[in-house]
């Protein structure tokens, strides 16, 4: 897992910070939070490819967190982007991103679909969940986890003082279920152990809040930018 800083000025940018972007790198997932104008060259000097990009997670429509979209789409475009980029946002995010490719003329186009996220658990996978709050700010706007699932671990060392072979038992227990060996029942418990997964957090554009809190708790990295006392 990777957390890389795109971005991380407010609504006007600097010589030295670019607008809002933070991208997690998890296995094949490239998981972009946010995407301000300049995004794709932000990429471009963090030496990170484009197509990277799986998912696109928008906090809110103000223009500082999402110009960069449409350009980034056109890059994926140009370098024949062949997946389905998801894209995910608050209740209006349908609508505005029909609007942006009636704006723009995309003489390629990519897949995407289009999320509104309506749900605090709001994406699956295989190996981790993505959840969302409201957060409090002018405009709709949400908060991120990015929860790893736990993983169950072999204890090599007594499998090994039970003889049991590499193979389907081994999976079976990893995976949480019991076996026979050799005429005895063994347990998940006696020869795993669980590794807790790691929680991210991303909290933007509010004021303190209940569910800020709530998205910060037992994640062992928050990031919070933009933070307002008032």
């Amino acid at each position: 897992m990777q957390l890389t800083f795109l971005g991380t000025s407010a609504m006007v940018p600097t010589k030295e910070r670019n607008h809002s972007a933070v991208l997690i790198s998890y296995s094949t997932e490239g998981i972009l939070i946010d995407c301000g104008e300049g995004t794709q060259r932000q990429l471009k000097i963090a030496g990170i490819k484009p197509s990277k990009v799986t998912k696109i997670l928008i906090s809110h429509w103000h223009g500082d967190h999402v110009l960069g979209i449409p350009g980034l789409i056109q890059t994926l475009a140009k370098n024949e982007y062949d997946r389905v980029l998801e894209i995910y946002g608050p209740k209006g995010t349908m609508e505005r991103m029909k609007n942006m490719f009636r704006a723009f003329s995309f003489e390629d186009k990519i897949e995407t679909r289009i999320h509104e996220i309506t749900k605090k658990r709001f994406f699956e996978g295989k190996d981790f969940f993505l959840e969302a709050l409201p957060l409090e700010h002018g405009i709709i706007t949400l908060g991120f986890s990015f929860i790893e699932k736990d993983k169950r671990r072999i204890r090599l060392d007594v499998v090994r003082k039970l003889g049991i072979p590499d193979g389907p038992l081994l999976g079976k227990l990893q995976s949480g279920k019991s076996i026979t060996f050799k005429g005895k029942k063994i347990t998940p418990e006696q020869v795993t152990y669980v590794v807790k997964g790691k929680k991210l957090s991303f909290i933007a554009d509010t004021v303190p809040c209940n569910n800020a809190l709530e998205l910060a708790m037992n994640s062992q990295c928050p990031v919070i930018m933009h933070w307002s006392l008032q």
